[in-house]
């Protein structure tokens, strides 16, 4: 939606950005994003699991275009203090910023 982590102050989100809209619905001054790098896997699993949970038919379209649908998707952390590093884990899993 509009104003996407407007306010983030914690955790970190990967989003879906199927229609290549996400940095222009961003707020930039609460976080900073980039690909998922090295946490694909970590994503791969989480969508993997939801499959198996829920029988999701959109998960299992996902996972049986990985390398198509992994590149659509961002991986977004916070710039708070409480967050200090959430430009090097950006930086560090994605290569980007």
């Amino acid at each position: 939606g509009d104003n996407f982590a407007a306010g983030m102050t914690g955790g970190r989100a990967f989003v879906h950005d199927e229609a290549g809209s996400f940095e222009a619905l961003t707020n930039p001054e609460h976080v900073t994003w980039g690909p998922v790098g090295e946490a694909g896997e970590e994503l791969r699993a989480l969508i993997a699991r939801h499959a198996e949970e829920t029988g999701s038919a959109r998960a299992g379209e996902m996972l049986a275009n990985w390398e198509a649908e992994r590149d659509r998707f961002r991986l977004v952390v916070p710039k708070d203090a409480g967050h200090a590093a959430a430009d090097d884990e950006v930086s560090a899993v994605s290569g980007r910023l």
